[in-house]
């Protein structure tokens, strides 16, 4: 674990400043839904770390570790995180398909770990708001059945 950090920093530290094919730096803000079939639908702000890698002259892919919150079926908050892998695949100039998955934890004993895959549609528009996205996800969790719907937009620095 030690040896991935030390490589991630050595990687950010190369190209920080550059507008290479590698963007460490990239996070996204945005709103995100909960629909369960054993709680009431939630809404709440999204915040994550989004490092991005260009593939040749369209494809990319990147990482996401998001941090958000939801509600379970009393009502009460707590936190949850997802860590995925998307690949997003060029469908016009600025329009790209992304498809991915990982996993979704759900802390303090309201589900802990599960699968979770997710379909977006991205729109990359600039250098300092580089996307804006909109993404549905299925959470993999035996009889829950939750939809996650998040919206916003990605930013580099």
């Amino acid at each position: 674990m030690k040896k991935t950090l030390l490589a991630l920093c050595l990687l950010s530290s190369l190209s920080f400043g550059s507008r290479g094919p590698f963007y460490p730096l990239n996070f996204l803000v945005g709103a995100i839904r909960y629909t369960s079939d054993n709680a009431p639908s939630s809404i709440f702000f999204q915040l994550g770390w989004t490092p991005l890698l260009e593939i040749g002259d369209d494809w990319a892919i990147r990482a996401e570790l998001g941090l958000s919150s939801s509600r379970d079926e009393f009502s009460k908050r707590f936190l949850t995180t997802n860590y995925e892998l998307f690949t997003l695949i060029p469908l016009g100039s600025i329009f790209y398909a992304e498809a991915g998955g990982g996993m979704e934890t759900w802390h303090g004993g309201n589900g802990g770990t599960n699968p979770i895959a997710s379909l977006g549609l991205t729109a990359r528009i600039g250098e300092f708001v580089d996307r804006l996205y909109i993404t549905v996800s299925y959470y993999f969790m035996e009889g829950n059945g939750t939809k996650i719907y998040r919206a916003g937009y990605c930013f580099n620095f």
